[in-house]
Parts: structure tokens; C-alpha cells; sequence
């Protein structure tokens, strides 16, 4: 299932898979062409993947991330520290799908900023709710696709660290924490100040 609307372009082919999204900036580094750095995934098969038509579908969605990093921040995709790699992967989900921008900037950097770090299920549907009322692609969704967006947004940010903790029966998904940047990737995103609030900072 591939969802291609605007809105969450990409969302359910991958989730955030910070180590294939390394190996590739690492061959973009060496060969400067992305052209040729797809040609050189797919054909020697870099991502491990069992088919080629899988291994396709994530070079695709992962690149299309990883083409709205500057240079400087694929170099630093490629050699810097797991938090560096993991920042700048979750860099290319945010400057790509924009419903995870939304989300971080309008619900979940708000329960922080409000002194309410638990993310509820409840949260999670009053957000879709309103975005249902935006964007006609969303509301077209089938309800096996809704569920699949929400697992994959949540697995990515338990991923990332900004939600720990287990589901609970009562409805609360885990804890919200704010992203600790080093010193590298900050100084990469200072004149993204937007961007911040995907790290939920501000």
C-alpha cells in the first residue's frame, strides 16, 4: 500500500530506517549524482532488500528524502554520530511529508510547551479530525490506510526518542521528550529555525 497524496507522500513505504538512509548518502557523497547513486543501489542491491521491486520502492521514497538535505547536512548523514545520522534522516521526513510537520508543530511542540507531555490516542484523532477537514485526501482514506499512517508516524517517533514508553490500556501512547541535538546538527538547521519544532524546540 502507497499512498502518493501530497499530504503524507511516501509515509507508508518506510518509516524512518536511519541506516539505509546512511548507506545511500554515503554513495551520493562518492558518486555526486543521484542518478547514479539509485543505479548503484538498485544494481548491487545495497538496501538487503529479498526483491528488486521492494528494493526500488525504499531507494525511491528514502531518495526523495534525502534530496531535500543540503550537501552539508548529507555529508553529515553519512559520517557523523548515530544522534547526527538519526536527526538528519528524521530532517529529510520532515522537509518531505508534511503531515509529520504539522503534527510536530501543532500538537505534539504544543503538549510540551503546555506542561502535558502525554500523547493520548484521543490527541492523535482530534488531529486527524482537523486535518480530515483540510485536505480532501485524507478524508478519502480507507480505514486500513488510516491505521497504517498512524502506525507508521508513531513508530517513527518512538524511533527518534520523542515518545518513550508503552501503549497503555487507558489510551495514553507514551511520554513526549525533546530531541537532544549536537552541536553539528544544530549548527545545520540554524537557518531553519521551523524546522526546530519537528525536534520539538523552539
Amino acid at each position: 500500500m502507497i499512498l502518493k497524496g501530497g499530504y503524507f507522500s511516501g509515509l507508508t513505504v518506510t518509516d524512518l530506517k536511519p541506516e539505509l538512509a546512511t548507506i545511500i548518502s554515503r554513495i551520493y557523497i562518492k558518486v555526486g549524482s543521484w542518478k547514479k547513486t539509485k543505479a548503484i543501489v538498485i544494481g548491487n542491491n545495497e538496501l538487503q532488500t529479498r526483491s528488486i521491486s521492494t528494493g526500488i520502492r525504499l531507494e525511491t521514497e528514502l531518495r526523495q528524502r534525502l534530496k531535500h538535505l543540503s550537501e552539508p547536512q548529507l555529508i553529515l548523514l553519512a559520517k557523523g554520530t548515530i544522534n547526527d545520522r538519526l536527526a538528519m534522516t528524521w530532517l529529510g521526513v520532515l522537509k518531505r511529508i508534511k503531515l509529520i510537520k504539522e503534527l510536530s508543530h501543532e500538537l505534539l511542540l504544543e503538549k510540551i510547551e503546555g506542561s502535558d507531555p502525554i500523547l493520548r490516542r484521543s490527541d492523535m484523532a482530534e488531529f486527524y479530525k482537523k486535518k480530515e477537514k483540510q485536505f480532501s485526501e485524507f478524508k478519502n482514506l480507507s480505514d486500513t490506510s488510516r491505521k497504517r499512517i498512524n502506525s507508521v508516524v508513531l513508530s517513527m517517533l518512538r524511533e527518534m526518542g520523542l515518545l518513550v514508553g508503552k501503549s497503555q490500556n487507558n489510551g495514553d501512547l507514551g511520554t513526549l521528550q525533546r530531541y537532544n541535538l549536537s552541536i553539528q546538527s544544530r549548527g545545520l538547521i540554524d537557518n531553519e529555525r521551523e524546522i526546530y519544532s519537528g525536534f520539538l524546540l523552539k
